[in-house]
């Protein structure tokens, strides 16, 4: 779209990765689980003196690991590996889910089998044709909008040729159009996309951070946070991340947050703000719950006691992040790679309308799964639940 430089840049980042055929195959063949290289030879069809020199380069982008003569995804391979097979699934055409890492792309179909792959890939390698792809997802366009978005009359040319060609477009009366499939490819392009932008740009912290306790929707969805800032204590501010999160609620009509921690400071802006008139919804984590029973944060939540505007939940699920989601931003922190440790030095903060909307869901799913209580009612011990 004219101006849109982040979805350029999405694009040129993960040009390398979508130019090679056997490095996106390799990925989707190992979703399914663990492979030696003969066997990934075997399923992916590549000659295995093609297949190594591209799997030594996806271990240094840290997406797969060669340990004990298997070959296996790293957590942030594994994210974009079931991003990249959606992808190919929804070239199929017949709205087929089933899973092409289980099965050998060829099926038995010569290069047949492969024209999802190659289609996906030829429409994915298009600069000009993710750019009107993403355009004619929002609404409907004549070519003269459609030109701008590619940039020039010849570009328009080749990436229309490439999304007709797919079966992506259709053309009513002057107005372009998506088809139905080119909605579903729009979609899983840009998730691809946004998934790899997120997982790239801050590459140190994913390899130090945890997403198995995110509900696998929400793990494979977190592209939709692609725009968002790392905020990490420093030395020169050890508590920058603290003076954020009460920034962000200080500004808040609407607050709705996942916790497995707090602080008196936090407790104490929250409580100010619904006394102020913002509506607050939490989930907590059992033992948080417990942490609340004691002084200051009874005192602090015991001031509440009858507002409308306060909620809390005892989370029955495991709680893989720590989210505070406002009307206008988003925060989340993870769990480092042990699954226990909560780092709360860093935490990743978006504005965007589409990761605040991510939270919200997120948000949603965890609440709908917990217990309602009575925030100034707690229990003396956790085994009270």
């Amino acid at each position: 779209m004219p101006g849109d430089s982040s979805l350029d840049t999405m694009h040129s980042g993960i040009s390398s990765l979508v130019a090679s055929r056997i490095k996106l195959l390799s990925l989707v063949q190992l979703v399914s689980g663990p492979l030696t290289l003969p066997a990934l030879s075997r399923d992916a069809d590549i000659r295995p003196s093609s297949l190594y020199p591209r799997l030594r380069e996806l271990a240094d982008d840290h997406l797969v690991i060669h340990d004990n003569d298997s070959i296996h995804l790293t957590h942030i391979g594994r994210i974009l590996a079931k991003n990249i097979e959606n992808m190919f699934v929804s070239f199929t055409g017949n709205g087929d889910d089933a899973s092409l890492s289980s099965r050998n792309p060829r099926s038995g179909q010569g290069d047949a089998g492969l024209y999802p792959v190659r289609m996906a890939q030829r429409v994915i390698r298009s600069k000009p044709a993710v750019r009107m792809l993403v355009c004619l997802q929002n609404s409907d366009h004549t070519r003269k909008i459609l030109q701008q978005v590619a940039g020039s009359a010849a570009l328009f040319r080749s990436g229309l040729h490439t999304l007709w060609e797919a079966g992506l477009v259709a053309n009513e009366n002057g107005v372009y159009t998506l088809t139905r499939a080119g909605d579903a490819a729009a979609v899983q392009i840009r998730s691809v996309l946004e998934t790899h932008s997120l997982l790239s740009r801050h590459h140190e912290f994913w390899l130090g951070h945890s997403l198995g306790k995110i509900p696998v929707y929400f793990r494979n969805t977190i592209g939709c946070l692609h725009d968002a800032e790392l905020i990490a204590n420093t030395s020169a501010n050890a508590f920058r991340n603290f003076e954020h999160l009460k920034m962000a609620i200080r500004t808040a009509d609407n607050i709705r947050a996942i916790s497995t921690w707090t602080s008196p400071g936090i407790a104490s802006a929250i409580s100010k703000r619904v006394r102020e008139g913002a509506s607050v919804e939490l989930v907590v984590t059992p033992a948080l719950y417990h942490e609340l029973s004691r002084p200051p944060y009874s005192n602090q939540l015991g001031a509440l006691s009858g507002c409308e505007r306060f909620r809390m939940y005892v989370a029955d699920h495991p709680v893989g992040v720590g989210m505070l989601v406002t009307d206008s931003c988003i925060s989340c922190g993870f769990f480092q790679n042990d699954d226990v440790t909560y780092d709360g030095m860093h935490t990743l903060t978006s504005m965007s309308d589409r990761a605040i909307e991510w939270g919200g869901h997120l948000f949603r799913y965890y609440r709908d799964y917990a217990l309602p209580v009575d925030p100034w009612v707690l229990p003396a011990s956790p085994t009270s639940l």
